[in-house]
């Protein structure tokens, strides 16, 4: 009965927390300054090259964002941009992996967002690197990557929060692949 109780508590905890905040190497929280119109980028190749709309799934995943309750955060909308990915350059842009440099960091990852900040934990930038061997799509084709989930996931690591340990959440770790023939329940 002990253990039962215990358990009962460790989920009641757990399921409080949608995600857990992410800091940085000297303990701070992340948090951006810019809360209130945080403005990202989609490179003009990424959007090309995902099937479907890629520009309407980005803007989804901000309103997403947007419509939490009591908040006063903000995305401003989606801008376009034919520049890739240029380190700590002030500009928070959505692009595909293209260099060893960025290929490293999103690895065999889907996306992987870079974070640029201060020792306190304000981010001047948040980049999501897109992986350039993982199929995308906006249009929940078969064996592909939902763009809009997954960007909704990256945009949350560009607020600051770290993974959820719920799967229904946004910022549960896994991504699944879309599969043909399969009920998700």
């Amino acid at each position: 009965m002990i253990l039962r109780a215990a358990s009962l508590l460790l989920l009641s905890a757990l399921a409080g927390q949608g995600a857990l905040r992410w800091a940085n190497e000297f303990g701070n929280p992340f948090h951006r300054t810019d809360y209130h119109n945080i403005r990202f980028r989609l490179n003009d190749a990424a959007a090309r090259n995902i099937p479907g709309d890629a520009r309407a799934a980005v803007q989804a995943a901000f309103d997403a964002w947007n419509a939490l309750p009591n908040t006063a955060l903000h995305f401003a909308p989606l801008e376009t941009t034919p520049t890739g990915l240029v380190a700590d350059d002030g500009h928070n842009v959505i692009a595909f992996a293209d260099s060893p440099q960025t290929r490293a960091l999103v690895g065999a990852n889907a996306a992987f967002t870079v974070m640029y900040y201060s020792p306190d934990g304000s981010v001047r930038e948040s980049d999501i690197i897109l992986n350039p061997d993982i199929r995308f799509s906006t249009t929940l084709l078969p064996n592909t990557v939902d763009f809009q989930g997954l960007i909704t996931h990256e945009l949350g690591h560009a607020l600051g929060a770290n993974h959820a340990v719920i799967a229904a959440a946004s910022m549960f770790w896994s991504t699944v692949f879309q599969e043909i023939g399969r009920a998700h329940v």
